[in-house]
This record gives structure tokens, sequence and C-alpha cells, in this order.
């Protein structure tokens, strides 16, 4: 009984797909189009059986429904992208017509922006070069997904027919329009263009001279560099100025080095984080100096963790101005905080005494990090004020701190005390750990 069951659900199945094909041919014959859609749509299987129907009537009827549809699966009926001359020309026409229908419409739903970058994609895929003219008008599209697309199917093409509407866009009133121009010299980036995005670097519009920088730069042409570190210097925007820093770095230009190491001082923020960046991309060491002065008078405390972070990666203090001043008056915890652990880190000398102060803040965490930090500068004059932390400091955390440091230094004036502590202090720990420090420290002397 099931076999007969399952015999008979598959003959069904068998006369239902002959009838769906039936109904197909027939709707084609009788140019019931809306009809042929609706089935197509919902049995997509059956549109390699039919392709030629489609294409004939995409071709000589103009019908939009089967024209999408025939966009929609022609990838998938070739291997590769090598088309036969009838191929090629049928494609194109169609695609010709569906650009020029979306192109006229008032208003642009979903699915028509959809259909736009889909027929860029077969004249990309294909290189449908005949297809140029249809593609040109879509370079101020107010979407800037089509835009690119059709920036980036024309730069295939590398044709010159290009040109005049482009230069027609720059040289417009409309300051958006002459964006849309360098965004799409962006994408072709032909080095013939120099001249004239040099010139746009001085339109009075900020996004234009923006874009202008971004365009020039791609050429990466070493060229243009005294040209963004003039505007580094002169612009008036601070996207401008930081847009030409960016450029700068991405050249590798140390040429630029001056200018950027005064842009550290800017007026504004931004621009002085970007500045302090690339000093430390270039990692000169005399940038270090720029970053320590304008961190000695920084009000930003992001900016100053970023100066402080910029003076370790470069490995100098730069002078100690900048984080002498921040250890010595800032009130922000984090900053001091990592102004300590960096001049450890750094162990400049000229910043002992401005660690040493800090061994009595009034914040524990202060405390602990300007005792961990002495460690590094290995002075003996820090054992005495190290040993009064371990004894008299109430948080366990600076004490342990104090005995760390204790040990870096490694000074046998430290060995009376440490006994003492190990014998009497309160906490166990602390008893513990001065022991573990006092037996590495005589370790060390009977191995010298």
């Amino acid at each position: 009984m099931k076999k007969r069951f399952i015999f008979l659900f598959l003959i069904f199945s068998r006369l239902n797909s002959l009838s769906l094909s039936e109904q197909l041919t027939q709707a084609f014959e009788k140019e019931k189009y809306n009809e042929v859609l609706k089935i197509l749509k919902e049995n997509k299987s059956l549109v390699n059986e039919f392709w030629e129907k489609i294409e004939k009537v995409a071709l000589e009827k103009d019908e939009r429904g089967l024209r999408q549809l025939y966009l929609e699966f022609y990838p998938k009926n070739l291997e590769n992208n090598l088309l036969a001359d009838n191929q090629r020309q049928s494609l194109s026409l169609i695609i010709s017509r569906e650009l020029r229908f979306l192109r006229n419409l008032n208003y642009h739903r979903d699915e028509d922006v959809l259909a736009i970058r889909r027929c860029f994609e077969l004249i990309f895929y294909y290189e449908l070069r005949e297809n140029f003219y249809d593609v040109l008008p879509f370079i101020v599209y107010p979407l800037l997904e089509v835009r690119r697309d059709a920036y980036r199917t024309l730069a295939l093409f590398k044709d010159d027919r290009m040109f005049p509407a482009i230069m027609k866009l720059l040289n417009s009133e409309n300051a958006l329009e002459r964006t849309y121009a360098l965004d799409a010299l962006y994408y072709i980036r032909d080095e013939r263009t120099m001249p004239i995005l040099i010139q746009a670097l001085k339109d009075k519009n900020k996004s234009v001279r923006y874009y202008a920088i971004r365009t020039l730069e791609s050429l990466e042409k070493n060229d243009a560099i005294p040209y963004f570190i003039r505007i580094l210097q002169e612009d008036v925007d601070p996207e401008v100025r930081i847009k030409s820093i960016h450029a700068l770095v991405h050249l590798n230009a140390r040429s630029a080095f001056s200018a950027i190491a005064r842009a550290v001082s800017d007026e504004n923020s931004e621009v002085r984080r970007e500045a302090t960046r690339a000093l430390v991309y270039f990692a000169e060491p005399s940038g270090s100096y720029y970053i320590s002065e304008q961190l000695a008078r920084e009000t930003e405390n992001e900016l100053q963790l970023e100066q402080i972070e910029a003076l370790m990666r470069l490995k100098n203090s730069g002078g100690m101005a900048g984080l002498n001043r921040v250890m010595m008056r800032e009130t922000n915890l984090k900053v001091r905080l990592w102004a300590l652990y960096v001049a450890g880190y750094l162990a400049d000398m000229r910043g002992y005494d401005a660690v040493l102060s800090n061994v009595y803040h009034q914040s524990p965490e202060i405390r602990a990090e300007a005792a961990f930090a002495l460690g590094y500068f290995r002075n003996k004059s820090a054992v005495k004020p190290l040993l009064a932390l371990v004894k008299y400091d109430l948080e366990y955390a600076v004490q342990a701190a104090a005995l760390f440091a204790i040990l870096k230094i490694n000074h046998e004036e430290s060995f009376p005390e440490l006994f003492e502590i190990m014998e009497e202090h309160q906490d166990v720990r602390i008893r513990y750990q001065a022991k573990q420090v006092l037996q590495k420290l005589l370790q060390d002397r009977f191995r010298k």
C-alpha cells in the first residue's frame, strides 16, 4: 500500500510539472506576461527551460518584468565572462533599456536600486564597454553605493570619454557635485588628473578640499607632499588638516616631520591627537620633545593619556616636562597613574623627584604606583622612603609595591630593616614577602 502511494505521488508530481510548462507555453503564446512572470517567480527551476523565450520577449516587447528576470538569472547561464557576439549584443541592449527606464523614474524604491546595481554588476563582469553612456549619468546618483558602482565600472573601462562629464561636475557651482567628481576620480586613479586635484585643494568648500586630498593621496605621488604640508599649516578647517596628516603618513612623508610636530600643539584637539599618532608612526625620538611640551599644557584627559602612551612607545621622555607636570599637578587619578607608570618604564632621572613625591599622595593607588615606579630607577636614595611605606602605610597594595621596588633596587642598606619587618610586621603576608625579598637579595650577594 505504501509503495503504491509513493508511485501515485510521483506520477502526480510529474503531471503537475508538465501542466506548469504547458501553462507557461500558452501564456507566452497569448502574450500574458503577467501570468508568465507569476509562474516563473514561483517556479524558478523553469527559467532555464524557457530562457530563449524570456530573452526574446525582453528584446522584442520591452517587457520589464521579464527583463528583470532575465538580468537576475543571466550570470548563471554561462561558466565564464566570455560572450558570443549575439549574446553580448542582446545583454547590452537589455541592460541599456533597463538603465534608461530606471534613470527616468522620479522615485526609486529599494528594488529599483538593486536593479541598477545588478546592471552595473553585469556590465563590470562582462566588460560591456558598449554600455558606457548608460553608466555615465549615474555618477551623480543620490545614493552613494550606486555612485561608487558607477565609478568602479567607468574605472574598468579606462575610457577618456568620461572626463568631460567629470570636469563639468568639478566646475559646477554646486559643492556636492564637485565632491561627486572628486569621488569619481578617486576610483579612476589617473595620474593625468593631478593638476586638477591640486587646483581643487584651494576650493572654498571644505568637503571639496577634503575629497581632493583623499583623491590626490590615492595616486601615491610624492609630488603632492608639499601641498599636503601647506594645507596642514594653513587650512582653516580641522577635518581638512587631519586629512592632510593622514595623507602624509600614508606617503611616509618624513619631510613633513616639522609641520606635523608643530601640529601637536594645534588649537583643535583632534588635530593634536592625529599629529601625536603621526609622530609615533614616524618613530623619530625627537618627536617626543613636542609631545612632552604639549602634555605639560594639555587640558583634555583623553589626550593626556594618548600623549603619555606616545612617549612610552617612542621610548623617550621628551625632557620630562610633560610627565613631571602631570605627576605633580594632575587631579585626574587615571592620568596621574598612567604618567607614573610610564615614568617608571622610561626611568629618566629627571622625573625621579616627581615620582618620589607621589609616595606621600593621599590616594593609595597613586602611592602604590609611585613605589612600583621607583624600583625601576634603581636609586638607593629611594630605599628609606620605600621601607617607611612597608612599615607604616595602612594599605597592603602599597606595602607590597614598596617591597617589589626594594627588590629591584637591590641595595644592602635595606637588609637590617627587612629583617625587622620579617620578624615584627603585623601583616603575615608582608612578613612572608619581606622574607622572600631578603632571601633573593642575599642569594644575589652570594652569587656575586
